[in-house]
């Protein structure tokens, strides 16, 4: 009876541990006035050893129309946004989504998206784990900026 429990709970232990793989530090949504869209931003830390990938992100009915994942290309000189069907996160490396690069795109939104306020959207990975995070809105605008340049 004792090894049927311990192997239950290892077995428990491990699912528990294949859930949360994926950490998700500092999720932002960029406030908006009168816009239909917004995007999402966060760091995605991968804590486990083999590469997994975020392959879709949804919000509620009531917030938007649709969510989809994004990214930033040069194309001919010229910053283009794309849809893209994933995004790679390394085993033991932190994919960044940021403005710029890539991020969640939130489309045909119903309402303003207020400073302040939080909501859910919920991440599915590759390896099949699900997460519901809660996303805060920030206005952006009163932001410092994160970049730097330098001039030669």
């Amino acid at each position: 009876m004792k090894k049927y429990l311990f192997t239950l709970s290892a077995a428990l232990l491990c699912q528990a541990a294949l859930a949360q793989n994926i950490e998700v530090k500092n999720p932002q949504a960029r406030a908006t006035v009168g816009q239909i869209q917004s995007g999402a931003f966060m760091q995605l830390v991968n804590t486990g050893n083999k590469d997994d990938a975020l392959i879709q992100a949804h919000t509620d009915a009531s917030i938007t129309e649709k969510t989809e994942l994004h990214n930033h290309i040069m194309e001919n000189g010229l910053m283009k946004m794309r849809k893209v069907d994933s995004i790679a996160i390394k085993a033991g490396q932190t994919q960044e989504l940021k403005p710029g690069g890539y991020h969640i795109m939130f489309l045909g939104l119903k309402k303003d998206l207020v400073a302040g306020q939080t909501f859910p959207v919920e991440l599915t990975f590759q390896s099949g784990e699900k997460q519901t995070i809660n996303v805060k809105v920030v206005d952006f605008k009163n932001q410092p900026m994160k970049h730097h340049h330098h001039h030669h």
